[in-house]
């Protein structure tokens, strides 16, 4: 549906690792976007929102100098394509609902997950942006955390988990 809404189509093409997605808009408007067909399915989805979100944010593409691994280095313009992926695929006042309807557990993640067809670190980060309840969904490397996302519980306490952080 969202596809058709801006006049794009949608094409499956093998891409190198690392590689999700790019978008081609002819003169007249319409737009092929061409996801990786080695990804999971959740992750093209994701990919083809993403690519979605140029399209009607109106925001170039700098996929080159961003690493995904690190959201303090990535372009503004990528992130907020990110931001519009995941509200495309889990609509902030449905996805809330569901989330308030149940205790915090990995069962909830896996549960939600399966139901917006969504990876389980976008759902899991999704869970913990839009919890009532302290929380943190946190990716880390052997050593160092990666990324944070909090709920608004321990945001509104101003508690930080810092990226670069040891891990104890």
């Amino acid at each position: 549906v969202y596809i058709q809404k801006v006049r794009a189509r949608l094409k499956t093409e093998e891409m190198d690792e690392g590689e999700s997605g790019y978008t081609l808009t002819k003169r007249d408007g319409t737009s092929t976007i061409i996801v990786n067909e080695l990804e999971r399915r959740e992750r093209q989805r994701f990919s083809a929102c993403h690519e979605i979100g140029h399209i009607v944010l109106e925001l170039s593409s700098n996929h080159e100098e961003s690493p995904p691994w690190s959201y303090a280095k990535r372009v503004d313009n990528e992130i907020a394509c990110d931001m519009f992926a995941a509200e495309l695929l889990m609509p902030y006042d449905q996805f809330k609902a569901d989330v308030d309807k149940a205790e915090p557990s990995f069962e909830l993640v896996e549960r939600l997950r399966a139901k917006y067809v969504t990876s389980f670190s976008a759902t899991a980060s999704r869970v913990a942006a839009v919890a009532d309840y302290p929380c943190a969904f946190v990716t880390m490397t052997s050593s160092v955390i990666r990324h944070a996302s909090r709920s608004a519980a321990l945001r509104t306490l101003h508690a930080w988990i810092a990226p670069k952080s040891p891990i104890p």
